[in-house]
């Protein structure tokens, strides 16, 4: 977690991007880890103070985001990893059906993270995909 918090905080301009609140089980053995790897970040780096908006320990029961996170990467780790489903459907499931495989892996490297990043800025500014010179950084 932690080289991925300085990937990705060391990467985002100061003051043009949303901050980030970062929500994590709690309860878990290695929940101090994820504190003092938090604080570490944040007492280092310049730009972690204004992109890091804070820390928070919570339950599967009360944080349903936190919910769907854990059971979208439990799916997926066990898609990735060929594990026994807890369940097979007797017949088509409705959502397969209607999405026929949607699900796919992602990686999260810098690659993909900027990838992400940058269809939500065009969808956000209501530009087109195939306008990518609104992404190109000027020649210096």
């Amino acid at each position: 977690m932690l080289c991925h918090m300085v990937d990705v905080v060391g990467n985002i301009p100061q003051a043009t991007e949303p901050r980030l609140h970062v929500v994590v089980e709690g309860g878990h053995n290695n929940a101090e880890d994820v504190k003092r790897s938090y604080n570490w970040v944040r007492d280092r780096l310049p730009q972690a103070r204004q992109a890091l908006a804070g820390l928070t320990f919570s339950k599967k029961r009360e944080c349903l985001p936190l919910a769907a996170a854990d059971l979208f990467a439990y799916t997926a780790w066990g898609e990735r990893t060929g594990q026994k489903p807890l369940g097979v459907a007797k017949k088509v499931i409705k959502s397969e059906s209607s999405y026929r495989g949607n699900m796919f892996w992602i990686d999260l490297n810098r690659d993909s993270l900027n990838s992400l990043h940058e269809q939500a800025i065009m969808i956000a500014t209501g530009k087109s995909f195939s306008d990518r010179s609104f992404f190109e950084k000027p020649l210096s």
